[in-house]
């Protein structure tokens, strides 16, 4: 359970990343940014909140 804050894919074309649920986001941030992509929504709670998220990064 403990790697299931992880990035578990990107298409690039697409612009779609799939993350494992209960990622956080910072780590959604961090993840997005070591691709060149960046999350661009940021709720008030975003650093306590867990997300499992099908997006588009920006």
């Amino acid at each position: 359970m403990s790697k299931m804050d992880q990035l578990i894919d990107l298409d690039n074309e697409s612009q779609i990343a799939t993350f494992g649920a209960g990622t956080q986001g910072p780590a959604v941030e961090a993840q997005l940014n070591e691709h060149g992509y960046r999350l661009g929504h940021y709720p008030q709670s975003w650093e306590l909140s867990t997300w499992r998220l099908d997006c588009r990064a920006f």
